[in-house]
């Protein structure tokens, strides 16, 4: 991933047990893994998506996810949450595909 120094400690000081909106936009998981690939919304947004870690999941499906895996579908609305100060190490944690994105 690059970001500036500067840059990637402010973001990581700011992700800290917080919990994040974010949308789906990459669900090709190399190692088939159930992990995805998400644009956290003002934090993510100058990263190229081939660049995006690979968060794992952990929550409860709900609409918005497909039949055949329940996991979120591409563009689909999810919370991530950051136990630590590391961009590398979210987890989703929530499908909200009732929230469009303008409104997070």
């Amino acid at each position: 991933m690059i970001l500036t120094d500067k840059r990637e400690m402010l973001i990581e000081n700011f992700l800290k047990g917080r919990t994040l909106q974010s949308t789906v936009v990459d669900d090709a998981d190399p190692l088939k893994a159930n992990r995805l690939r998400v644009q956290i919304d003002g934090v993510t947004d100058e990263i190229e998506k081939d660049d995006l870690p690979w968060y794992y999941i952990r929550m409860t499906p709900k609409s918005g996810s497909n039949a055949k895996n329940d996991t979120p579908n591409i563009d689909s609305r999810v919370l991530v949450y950051f136990p630590e100060e590391d961009i590398m190490n979210g987890i989703i944690v929530e499908s909200i595909s009732s929230i469009p994105p303008a409104m997070s």
